[in-house]
């Protein structure tokens, strides 16, 4: 690979993206330098790596960027993707774009097909936001970015597991659905439409509809319930651990 070193396209929690040309064929691709020492900081920084690669190995839909082949030396594991040079839809948001109402349509019709196919192929993304669309030179949308996305895995049987659900909340705050936030029910797939609902109301009207300039701060409620929800099930516990004669510490010393 010849790398341009002057290009530096992002940079993530465990490494940078950068352009690069293959040079048996003279093609430009983006190269993700996933750090491992940024990786083995985290504690779920190996699964993560792991699940974003069985991820793309998975995925061929024209509006996700795809993965060519990945490699990885002492120091990083590289994947080699398609360079999309159109930039993210937060470089416009930032720009104080406003996008009119057909481009939105547009987008959420291509965003859309995308997110079937990759529920399809039993993932739920869990990051749906701006900074993880990419444009190309044509002004397509492509989802970016499966760092900390659900994938189920194969069952004894060698079958897809049926079920598309997920008990862990990962993503972007403004992003995330009511369910995934509150860290207490099951999500499935519907999150990341949820969340694809947020970008293209940011999109059409420059603002997320959650966040310090709404009407109703969401983020802030859901922080409440979230508090008030813990502190239902402790004070339950309490009474369930009285009832039987216990004291609190005796039961579990941590309770407090």
């Amino acid at each position: 690979f010849m790398v341009n070193d002057t290009n530096n396209m992002g940079v993530g929690g465990f490494g940078t993206v950068c352009s690069a040309m293959f040079v048996q064929n003279h093609v430009w691709y983006a190269i993700k330098d996933i750090n491992k020492a940024n990786i083995m900081k985290h504690k779920n920084g190996v699964d993560m790596v792991y699940a974003e690669l069985d991820a793309f190995k998975r995925l061929d839909h024209p509006f996700i960027v795809a993965l060519h082949f990945s490699f990885q030396n002492r120091y990083s594991c590289f994947y080699v993707l398609d360079l999309r040079t159109g930039g993210d839809l937060r470089y416009y948001l930032k720009r104080k774009h406003i996008f009119e109402e057909r481009d939105c349509a547009f987008y959420l019709a291509c965003l859309s097909s995308a997110l079937m196919h990759i529920h399809s192929k039993n993932i739920i993304h869990r990051d749906i936001k701006p900074e993880n669309i990419l444009l190309d030179e044509g002004g397509f949308p492509h989802i970016i970015d499966f760092g900390v996305s659900h994938v189920h895995t194969h069952d004894e049987s060698g079958y897809w597991d049926p079920t598309l659900t997920s008990t862990l909340a990962s993503g972007t705050k403004q992003y995330l659905a009511p369910e995934v936030f509150c860290k207490s029910h099951v999500h499935g797939p519907e999150s990341d439409f949820w969340a694809l609902g947020v970008v293209i109301y940011e999109l059409l009207y420059g603002r997320r509809p959650f966040d310090k300039h709404a009407p109703i701060n969401m983020i802030s409620y859901l922080d409440k319930a979230l508090v008030a929800k813990k502190n239902r099930d402790r004070d339950m516990k309490l009474k369930v651990i009285s009832a039987n004669g216990l004291s609190p510490i005796d039961v579990n010393p941590t309770l407090y």
